[in-house]
Order: structure tokens, then sequence, then C-alpha cells
């Protein structure tokens, strides 16, 4: 496994034990085609989310210095209503 799928592979456990310390039922895609990393259901919330993990990349030049690369839901991922879950280390996650 090269280091890109690793940090992402760790970056969707990170997120998966976020959700899960937040009261869901997370599960992880069988699929590496899929548009969808995780499913994280809340039972007392009647909440399903269709979670696509990012790992935070900064800008490291030019005006925007220091600011998040913004990645976009994939046409697919839109249709379906997926979330974009923004991990940034240290466990500081931000839903879009």
């Amino acid at each position: 496994m090269n280091k890109k799928h690793q940090k992402g592979t760790s970056s969707e456990l990170a997120a998966a034990k976020y959700l899960s310390d937040k009261g869901y039922y997370v599960f992880f895609r069988l699929s590496v085609t899929s548009p969808v990393d995780l499913v994280a259901v809340h039972s007392k919330k009647k909440e399903v989310l269709l979670i696509d993990v990012k790992t935070v990349s900064l800008r490291l030049t030019g005006k925007h210095k220091g600011k998040r690369i913004n990645r976009r839901a994939t046409p697919e991922q839109k249709k379906l209503g997926v979330h974009i879950l923004y991990y940034y280390g240290n466990n500081k996650f931000k839903l879009d």
C-alpha cells in the first residue's frame, strides 16, 4: 500500500471512530470504486449519512497559502447526497 492509500485508510478509520463516539453505527465500503467511504446511522436521531472522507491538504504557495484545498463531490455523489467529511488530523473534522 502506498503512502497516499495509507493516509486515506488512516483518515477513514479516524472518521469511523469520531462518528462512533458521536453515537453512530458505522459501516465501511466493500468496493474500492464506491462513491461512499462510510455509511453512518444514528438510531436515536433517525439519521443516515453517506460519507466520503477526505484528508485535508493545505495550499503551500500563492495568495491562498495555508487555505484548505477544497474537494468537490462527483456528480454521482451529488445525486446520492454524499457528505464530504474533512479530516484535519488530531481528531479534528468538518462535515460539508
